[in-house]
């Protein structure tokens, strides 16, 4: 009972509907979306009063005839039993904790919701004196409490089974950067299905001998509050799954848990991602604290068992009263009650009806730091807050302090447990691959030769649908189109690159257009012909400058324009055009091709009019075509004629 939380698996981020039964809270910005438990199982005893000093226990009988456990059945060698004397109080309980499934849903980031069902039972005895364990566990006819008179002894035995269907509701309460805040709740409706009590605060007794050296118990006076649900203790399937589905029980009641959890986030920043809308968004997949805090009340509520017919309450005090171990001889958990009204000589006036088991209420305090990316220290206390007198299941406080190596698929924990009322130190493991988990808070239970104090073992399993990776997803997404931006960018650079290399076609040959051929152009005696806009092409603009039309230009012997000793390229030809001594000539320049420099200065010459001379029109030039090469041939005397004169 002192684990049935399970503490090793519980403060992990993965623990799914099994977080929710130690802070209801844990669900709210979970890693999982969906969670569903498909069966989990703990069985524990435990006690401070013995230890076994054999060669192992029995584990298998656990599970196989629980009850037979109680009578001496085979799970410890009896001879192999050491008692601890220490003057202290004893305790010890079984107990047996289903987890039947449960799921968990987050509706949103902000937002989740729980189902759960469970049964849980439990055999306990707390605050015993250490004589009255004597007693218990060795008889009244052990010599060493012979004669001796024991005064203010006290004892409180309880059992209890039940089963709880149970609605949790988690949120997220604070999200501010570095603190983040969420808080949750369970509401559970009880089925009561067994109950009984003995709970003696204050006796005073002595243990004597009869004339036939029988030994037997004298109480001297003693009060006991007494009562139990049924006479027998005997539970089936039958009546645990009629609790769950509406089936008649004698007990029923209400039960809460309360919770909240402070997460510490400095590195926020680096659980963010962004999308194509722009907007900025939290992977809710990942653990992003440095140390997480968490504190829950737990299991507060009670049951209350009303039956005319089979519930039974008492409120005792005797005197005188003798107690031999002929009485309690053959008794076993389906008639230990009646065995007790009779030995405490109940009187029908002091019965009651009605009585009121409570929930084990405890305190639970839960640090986690995170140590690395996956590696945690989780401390976790427990703390019962029922009263040792109280009709109730108890939670015996605990400390638990487990280092986890948790991933999504795997998780290992070796939690070291003070266990007991922190009382006795044991040590665990957890291993958790996917959804299913075993594991152990007492190992040295199953080692041959440990002085062990009681077995431990729990397992479940379940079926998990991950959430979160999204800035995982969008960082994978934004790499993939920046390295298909890069390709394509690559792509284009290498045709690019390719053309380049490419060698250059040759460049065509001079067209027979009229910028290659010599032209004779008429002049009109009486009307002079306008002259066509000249366009000069600078070849080399650093050191060629354009000539000047409005002025002259000069042509060579054959009427030729000499070549351009910087580009090698020939002017275009301009034909002289042969006039009468008594005309002026005209020169009609024909327009140049343009070439492979684009900047062309073009050089417009207005029409202008030529007056006639004296005596009428002259002769009209005769109209013929020269062709001229580009460039002179080799060895030729080139001879310049003189710039010829403008009419201007």
């Amino acid at each position: 009972m002192q684990a049935q939380h399970l503490l090793g698996s519980s403060g992990s981020n993965y623990a799914g509907t099994n977080a929710i039964f130690l802070n209801p809270s844990s669900i709210a910005d979970a890693k999982q979306g969906f969670y569903l438990n498909l069966f989990g199982g703990h069985v524990t005893f435990a006690n401070t009063y013995f230890h076994y000093d054999g060669a192992g226990v029995e584990t298998d009988l656990i599970l196989e005839d629980p009850e037979g456990i109680w009578e001496g059945d085979g799970l410890f060698e009896r001879s192999r039993i050491r008692e601890r004397l220490d003057g202290k109080p004893k305790m010890a309980h079984f107990g047996v904790d289903l987890r039947l499934p449960s799921f968990m849903l987050k509706l949103n980031p902000r937002h989740s919701i729980g189902f759960t069902t469970r049964f849980r039972t439990a055999l306990q005895a707390t605050n015993v004196s250490e004589d009255i364990a004597q007693v218990i566990g060795l008889g009244t006819d052990n010599p060493a409490l012979q004669n001796t008179p024991f005064t203010g002894s006290e004892f409180y035995f309880n059992t209890n089974a039940f089963a709880e269907t149970g609605f949790t509701y988690a949120m997220v309460l604070l999200s501010q950067e570095k603190r983040f805040l969420k808080g949750g709740f369970t509401v559970k409706r009880l089925t009561g299905i067994y109950s009984a009590h003995l709970l003696a605060p204050d006796v005073d007794y002595q243990m004597s001998q009869n004339q036939q050296g029988e030994s037997y118990m004298q109480v001297q006076q003693g009060s006991a509050n007494f009562g139990f649900s049924r006479s027998e203790f005997d539970i089936d399937e039958e009546e645990v799954g009629n609790a769950f589905f509406g089936g008649n029980a004698p007990g029923s009641g209400w039960g809460v848990d309360i919770g909240f959890t402070y997460e510490h986030r400095p590195n926020y920043t680096d659980y963010q991602y962004t999308l194509d809308d722009g907007k900025e968004r939290t992977d809710h997949g990942e653990n992003k604290y440095r140390y997480r805090v968490g504190v829950a009340l737990l299991d507060v509520g009670s049951i209350t068992y009303k039956d005319p017919q089979q519930v039974r309450a008492y409120d005792i005090e005797r005197q005188n009263l003798d107690l031999s171990s002929e009485t309690f001889e053959g008794v076993d958990l389906e008639n230990i009650v009646p065995t007790l009204e009779e030995a405490l000589k109940v009187q029908a006036s002091e019965r009651k009806t009605d009585f009121t088991s409570g929930l084990p209420t405890a305190l639970h305090l839960n640090f986690d730091y995170r140590i690395t990316r996956n590696l945690f220290l989780n401390t976790a206390v427990l703390h019962s807050l029922r009263n040792k007198e109280s009709v109730t299941m108890h939670q015996p406080s605990a400390l638990a302090v487990a280092p986890r190596l948790e991933g999504k698929r795997l998780e290992l924990a070796l939690p070291v447990y003070l266990t007991n009322n922190y009382r006795d130190l044991n040590f665990g493991a957890m291993l958790r691959l996917g959804s299913f988990v075993v594991g152990s808070n007492n190992l040295a239970a199953m080692l041959p030769g440990s002085k062990a104090v009681g077995p431990d073992l729990y397992m479940g399993l379940g079926i998990s649908i991950g959430t979160g990776g999204q800035r995982a997803k969008a960082e994978e997404k934004a790499r993939k189109k920046e390295a298909k931006e890069q390709r394509k960018v690559e792509k284009g650079q290498k045709k690019a690159d390719k053309a380049t290399m490419a060698p250059q076609p040759s460049p065509a040959p001079p067209s027979q257009t009229p910028a290659n051929t010599l032209q004779s152009t008429s002049v009109d005696t009486t009307h002079m012909a306008p002259i066509d806009s000249l366009v000069i092409d600078p070849v080399d603009t650093l050191h060629t400058a354009p000539v000047d039309t409005l002025k002259y230009a000069p042509v060579d012997s054959v009427g030729t324009t000499p070549a351009d000793s910087l580009s090698g390229a020939a002017r275009e030809p301009v034909q002289a055009v042969a006039t009468d001594s008594s005309q002026t000539p005209v020169v009609e320049p024909l327009q140049a091709q343009p070439t492979t420099t684009p900047a062309a200065i073009p050089a417009t010459i207005q029409p202008t009019s030529t007056a006639k001379p004296e005596g009428g029109a002259g002769p009209k030039p005769e109209n013929k075509q020269q062709t001229a090469p580009a460039i002179p041939p080799a060895g030729a005397t080139e001879t310049k004629a003189p710039p010829a004169i403008s009419n201007d």
